[in-house]
């Protein structure tokens, strides 16, 4: 199981879980999305849409009534899950596909890919890998197109926004830093040892160690340097920001144990 989620707290027979699933065959682990009532003992499973394009579910999040599942491509596959008595007690129609315009990165090598839930919009947030780890953060906008149709786009945010974010497959979490003193000036975003999910084969069927305990916090406040630009045919100032990183465990390099996970409320 790469990530799982749950529709709302676990204390009714109406809560739905979902989850990212290896099916491993033939040598290689193909995900699934699985869906599962509570109190019911087989899941209903389905698989990427786009199989044939090599396209992978990177992770998982309940928003607005309905799973979404972030792709390799970083369009969404939306599952609106309707309530039944019959069978597995689930049921949807083909999921629809959030179809979202161009990658936003050039020659950038992308380790992780996550998607959470912050002030209501949908945030992706790219795990950039380098000579340290660098994230850029991206909020979901709906654009109308001339013939009336909706199709969306991942708009780049410059900065958190006094926000602090804990990414992690399936229990990615939002706060508003005002809530928590004590942690300085910037946003700051919390990330995990989970680079190596993606390696199931290797670190689950073969028996292999988890490479790296690469957990730490990502921080990004505004600058006392500046910049200019031109916009619109003027000069204007632009302000930049400062980023850093720091980690822990940098004194290991192999785990016996898979990556930690968050315990959020």
């Amino acid at each position: 199981m790469l990530a799982a989620t749950v529709s709302g707290p676990p204390d009714g027979l109406n809560c739905v879980g979902g989850a990212i699933v290896h099916y491993y065959s033939d040598g290689r682990a193909y995900r699934r999305a699985a869906f599962w009532r509570l109190g019911r003992t087989q899941p209903m499973l389905t698989r990427s849409p786009f199989p044939f394009l090599n396209e992978d579910y990177e992770d998982i999040m309940w928003h607005n009534g309905a799973f979404h599942l972030l792709l390799s491509s970083e369009c969404v596959n939306v599952f609106v899950l309707q309530l039944t008595e019959h069978g597995d007690g689930i049921s949807f129609e083909n999921g629809l596909i959030m179809m979202v315009d161009a990658r936003h990165f050039n020659n950038e090598v992308i380790i992780g890919r996550y998607i959470l839930v912050s002030r209501g919009e949908l945030l992706l947030v790219l795990r950039i890998s380098g000579d340290s780890d660098s994230f850029r953060v991206f909020q979901l906008k709906e654009l109308d197109t001339p013939r009336g149709l909706t199709t969306h786009e991942w708009t780049e945010l410059e900065d958190l926004d006094e926000r602090v974010l804990f990414v992690g497959k399936g229990s990615g979490r939002s706060y508003e830093k005002s809530e928590f003193p004590g942690f300085g000036e910037g946003g700051f975003l919390f990330f995990l040892d989970d680079e190596y999910l993606n390696d199931v084969p290797r670190s689950v069927v073969m028996n292999g160690p988890y490479r790296g305990l690469i957990t730490g916090c990502w921080r990004i406040r505004k600058s006392t340097r500046r910049d200019i630009e031109m916009v619109d045919g003027h000069w204007k100032v632009k302000v930049l920001f400062d980023k850093c990183i720091e980690y822990v465990f940098l004194d290991q390099y192999y785990a016996r144990h898979s990556p930690p996970v968050w315990c959020l409320p």
